[in-house]
């Protein structure tokens, strides 16, 4: 590393700070320098080449900031090693931005940079199919229902609203797809600049996905006002092309309860496959959101029913996995 920096005219001594890391294997250090030198700071990040998608990271990056989209560029890499030099495109995610006074202006930034987003294609974007649905939905049954919660399969009545879950996936124009467009992943600075990071997955997906993964967030619950007030930019920006405004948010929210269900599956794996307690945190507040989600349309009454017949045990064996863990 200290020899790549020299050769971008960096100094050699440098501060670093490790940087909290989302659901994957990959590991960041923020490189800072004096004011004086330039830039003043950089991303080191490590990335095993068998467990992420280095060469899509690399590529997605420069595809992406030749579209305007503001993403880091890959300065350095060695790609069999699994690290790459990036630009530092920010230090204050949008969970941090939410806290303050910039709520609004952060998420009206965002839901505009979706109309720049949603256009991009690349080679790298994979289709998101009905396969993939099916086995993200497969990842809640057996990650938390059966190893986590050690519960038996959902009841085969609810066959019909994963039917419609999937159908609501498939039926909606197909755009580019972050797949991870939260509040940990978009930067929002003091003076207004937009940084979007953790692109490596995207893909061709639902026009409500990015929009469902901002507005209902497994992170941070935004007030129902701000949600209102973004699916009305956001349906502005599509115009005749949005159609009716309740049908938009029915198929947002159903979009929505689907990425819930697979962020709870994934939560759990991460600390039965991974040994990883992180996200262990975000089960039940998650579990909350798709409570409520799915009790709001009568093709997910069903769904909702078995939701709360899981709430309790949930919240039992989160409780004993937290008085166990070191």
């Amino acid at each position: 590393m200290a020899e790549q920096l020299q050769a971008l005219g960096l100094p050699r001594a440098f501060d670093e700070q490790k940087l909290t890391a989302e659901a994957s294997h990959r590991h960041f250090r923020r490189l800072s320098w004096p004011a004086a030198t330039t830039p003043t700071s950089l991303i080191f990040m490590q990335s095993p080449p068998a467990l992420e998608r280095n060469d899509a990271f690399v590529s997605l990056a420069a595809a992406l900031g030749d579209a305007g989209i503001p993403v880091p560029k890959v300065l350095a890499k060695n790609l069999d090693q699994g690290w790459l030099l990036l630009s530092d495109v920010g230090d204050r995610d949008f969970y941090n931005a939410y806290a303050g006074s910039d709520q609004q202006a952060a998420i009206a930034s965002a839901v505009r940079l979706l109309a720049k987003l949603q256009p991009f294609r690349s080679d790298d974007l994979v289709l998101y199919d009905q396969a993939l649905v099916e086995f993200e939905l497969n990842i809640f049954h057996e990650w938390f229902v059966d190893k986590l919660l050690e519960q038996p399969p959902a009841p085969k009545a609810l066959a019909p609203v994963w039917t419609a879950l999937t159908s609501n996936f498939l039926g909606q124009p197909q755009v580019c797809v972050h797949l991870d467009y939260h509040c940990r992943n978009l930067l929002y600075s003091t003076t207004g600049d937009l940084g979007v990071v953790d692109f490596q997955d995207a893909r061709l997906g639902p026009l409500t996905y990015d929009l469902a993964s901002l507005l209902r967030d497994c992170y941070y619950r935004l007030p129902e006002p701000l949600v209102q007030q973004a699916l009305d930019q956001f349906a502005d920006q599509l115009g005749p092309d949005a159609g009716d405004r309740t049908e938009l948010l029915k198929t947002l929210e159903l979009t929505a309860l689907q990425r819930q269900l697979k962020a709870i599956g994934i939560f759990a794996r991460l600390k039965l496959r991974d040994n990883k307690s992180t996200h262990l945190q975000h089960i039940q507040p998650t579990l909350a959101q798709a409570i409520e989600l799915s009790g709001k349309y009568a093709v997910t009454k069903p769904l909702h029913q078995y939701l709360r017949s899981l709430h309790g045990i949930t919240a039992t064996t989160l409780t004993a996995i937290s008085q166990g863990d070191p």
